[in-house]
């Protein structure tokens, strides 16, 4: 069975950079974002019988239903997961 490696979460949270970590490599975009997230549609990619996958972010007003329907066509494919959810601590604004 295929493993999967799938990360989810707020926009600009570092999903893509902790990605390029794990895989050794920068298969994904990542940069300082400032809160839009730079993965607009999931992205994957298989290493080491491994595949890994980044969402866009899910607080991006702009994308969020088409980064849900992302998501969900991505947990629609075959696999074992490991699910991961990534989000960031802000100061309320007074």
């Amino acid at each position: 069975m295929n493993k999967v490696i799938l990360l989810v979460g707020n926009p600009g949270t570092g999903k893509s950079a902790i990605l390029n970590g794990l895989t050794g490599a920068a298969y994904f975009k990542a940069g300082n974002s400032f809160g839009k997230g730079c993965t607009h549609v999931c992205q994957s990619v298989l290493v080491n019988g491994i595949t890994y996958m980044d969402t866009p972010g899910l607080d991006d007003v702009e994308i969020r239903e088409q980064a849900a329907e992302e998501i969900r066509k991505a947990l629609d494919n075959s696999g074992e997961y490991r699910i991961f959810f990534f989000s960031s601590r802000r100061k309320p604004v007074a």
